[in-house]
């Protein structure tokens, strides 16, 4: 019994799709069971252990590769919100100004520069 041991059953979880399906549905005590049926002499205290460890692992920082600086947005300017049209809509940097909004009557929500805050009194 041993933590090592734990992080084996834990990783041999992750890589296999149906021990996942398997393995979702049950409360802790049975995981304990589930590992014993597998092969894997351990205790909940040392998959939990284990768990903890390999999470902690996981959130350390690394490089990005390409594909996933695709999916990164950054910055602290934004405050808009999304136009129907998927475009983003603001007073400040967008694609949709302050025009669009009057135009079609629909305002930003994060904004403080609009009409529809004059007119709900908030600023």
């Amino acid at each position: 019994m041993s933590i090592e041991e734990a992080k084996r059953f834990l990783e041999q979880v992750k890589a296999d799709e149906q021990l996942q399906k398997r393995m979702s549905g049950l409360n802790p005590d049975e995981v304990e069971e589930f590992a014993k049926e597998l092969g894997f002499d351990v205790t909940g205290e040392e998959l939990e252990k284990a768990l903890r460890q390999l999470r902690k692992a996981e959130e350390q920082p690394r490089e990005l590769n390409h594909d996933e600086l695709d999916n990164v947005a950054g910055g602290n300017l934004w405050e808009g919100e999304d136009a129907p049209d998927g475009h983003e809509m603001g007073c400040f940097v967008t694609y949709h100004h302050y025009a669009y909004q009057k135009d079609n009557n629909i305002w930003c929500k994060h904004e403080y520069f609009c009409d529809s805050y004059y007119k709900a009194g908030i600023i």
